[in-house]
């Protein structure tokens, strides 16, 4: 049975974001993971172990018609498959639902497993998450666009109400 931990991960984020803004961030998650995945990177940056020798020399290897570069886009359907799950108040869970078709490949990417009992995480590729480094660049690149620049939410709003009660602005 495919444990649901190896399926998904959720990512902490900064409180107090529009929905709006949460859906921005989650879509530009899944293309980061997407696009870090795609050159052979793991979610803490470094890069995928190569396939063994003994592998590359196999007739399931040549048949796959794999290259030495292991991106985990021999179809492109895991990849394209990962979904926003869930969006909280100050997390978003990116993954895979238990009942996705190819858990068992996803998972036995991420711990390492590949059709065997047990994971070894010298081989293991995992790919769903982001560190916080990244989360804060996105957030950033967000904030700085227009549309999403002069959106306030509703704490904001109301902070701002009170703090304009004890301020004067003067007079000249």
């Amino acid at each position: 049975m495919v444990a649901k931990a190896n399926l998904q991960e959720t990512i902490p984020i900064p409180s107090g974001l529009s929905n709006a803004f949460k859906a921005e961030l989650g879509r530009r998650m899944l293309t980061e993971v997407r696009e870090r995945t795609g050159r052979g990177i793991d979610k803490k940056g470094k890069r995928f172990k190569g396939y063994s020798d003994e592998y590359k020399d196999s007739l399931d290897f040549k048949i796959a018609g794999k290259s030495n570069s292991v991106n985990l886009r021999q179809t492109g359907d895991m990849l394209a498959d990962i979904e926003v799950l869930s969006i909280g108040s100050d997390s978003i869970t990116i993954g895979y639902s238990s009942g996705y078709d190819d858990a068992g490949k996803v998972e036995g990417n991420v711990i390492g497993s590949f059709g065997n009992p047990t994971g070894d995480p010298s081989k293991a590729r995992d790919f769903i998450g982001l560190p916080s480094s990244v989360v804060s660049r996105i957030v950033a690149e967000i904030r700085s666009e227009p549309e999403f620049r002069e959106q306030r939410t509703e704490r904001d709003s109301a902070i701002a109400g009170i703090l304009s009660r004890f301020f004067i602005e003067d007079v000249e």
